[in-house]
């Protein structure tokens, strides 16, 4: 439960996250990332994996309730306390959001900080710089976050937003403090844009652990009796795409398409009844068939829509079938990689996709073995190893 192992080492050494190792986003990485820290004596500081309470109230399970509500709150003191008392180290942070960019900036003055970039947290109170009045990839708060609009509010955390804003304009007082450790060249450029030329910046790449494919997985085949025409391969959010991709579904009302999350949820977040009949909905994650369905579909859709680094989604795509359809932005990952992957890349205006996608079955041109050959080339440099190689040539 407490989550915390204590290094013996004089030079102390710390990971610190807001996010437990887990199935989810972060937490993927988390999993990968925790046992090699270790063997580079590391040691490990990480958020309570937290479990839903909703879901024990649905059950009226109280002494579960009570037990997760006091975990919790032992929990939460535990992690701050050990966090707060870090002096004259080398920490590896990730997650301000979760940990909180108070103690972010309190480490970075007593200490030598790596901030692993994960997401735009450092210029978009959001995470994902999406714009919630157009959709689309938002840049207005690079280098300047009191420009941010009115609808905008902070997440995953409901921070004061004010006080999210004085705090990332503290960040870039003491930014050139921190090494930052990018994921890629386009996070790289958007750290330059917003810090400036004088802070340090490395590219380290992204390494979740999860393409470790059998030979099967390799061959691009159906495996099962249902095959969708579009499959969203995604987390359902209308920075990932959500709104977009039952927008072109609508309009392709010939064709089969599948989303991973109930109606119901969907719905919720889009405000709106979806009416659509060839859309199939159904919650369920990689490990529990979506694996499976993405494996099969004749496209898969990753339409992220805001400045998105390294996605794990993007790659299990191309991983386990070539049929892959972007969304066009500025700055994110598949800008950098769609002509050497030969994925197809669909514009921003959904009718203007619609046209994209019925050509792209009309020529035939499906499976793209250079998207296999790009992906294997991408495993091959992309280790968790490169973070901590990184530091030490900085030390």
């Amino acid at each position: 439960m407490f989550f915390i192992k204590k290094s013996k080492e004089k030079n102390r050494k710390y990971l610190v996250s807001g996010i437990a190792p887990s199935n989810t986003g972060v937490g993927r990485l988390m999993k990968r990332i925790v046992p090699i820290a270790e063997h580079f004596k590391f040691s490990i500081i990480h958020r309570r994996d937290q479990k839903s309470v909703m879901s024990m109230i649905i059950n009226y399970n109280l002494f579960f309730i009570i037990y997760e509500l006091t975990s919790r709150f032992i929990s939460r003191i535990i992690f701050y306390s050990r966090v707060f008392f870090i002096n004259n180290s080398t920490v590896l942070f990730l997650h301000p959001q979760t940990v909180g960019f108070d103690l972010l900036i309190r480490l970075i003055k007593n200490n030598t900080v790596y901030l692993y970039v994960m997401d735009n947290s450092f210029f978009c109170i959001r995470s994902y710089n999406n714009n919630p009045v157009t959709n689309a990839e938002c840049l207005i708060c690079i280098s300047k976050p009191i420009n941010v609009l009115s609808q905008c509010t902070p997440f995953p955390v409901n921070y004061k937003k004010s006080k999210n804003l004085e705090q990332l304009e503290d960040l870039k007082k003491i930014s050139d403090k921190v090494f930052f450790l990018a994921q890629n060249e386009k996070q790289k450029e958007l750290l330059y844009m917003h810090f400036g030329s004088r802070i340090r910046c490395s590219i380290v790449g992204l390494d979740t652990g999860e393409f470790e494919l059998t030979s099967e997985d390799r061959k691009f085949r159906k495996l099962n009796d249902i095959s969708y025409d579009l499959v969203f391969h995604g987390s359902a959010h209308l920075a990932k795409g959500l709104a977009y991709f039952v927008d072109i579904s609508t309009l392709l009302p010939e064709y089969s398409c599948f989303l991973p999350s109930s109606q119901s949820t969907v719905e919720k977040i889009l405000g709106k009844r979806v009416i659509a009949k060839n859309i199939v909905f159904s919650e369920c994650t990689w490990e529990t068939g979506l694996k499976e369905i993405v494996m099969s579909a004749k496209l898969v859709v990753n339409p992220s829509l805001w400045s998105a680094p390294i996605e794990g989604a993007l790659l299990k795509s191309l991983a386990v079938n070539g049929n892959v359809a972007i969304v066009e932005t500025k700055f994110g990952f598949s800008e950098e990689i769609f002509a050497d992957c030969k994925i197809l890349r669909l514009s921003f205006d959904v009718k203007s996709a619609v046209k994209e996608i019925k050509n792209y079955f009309v020529s035939g041109k499906y499976t793209s073995e250079k998207s296999k050959k790009w992906l294997d080339s991408f495993l091959k440099i992309n280790s968790v190893e490169n973070i901590f190689h990184q530091i030490s040539k900085e030390n």
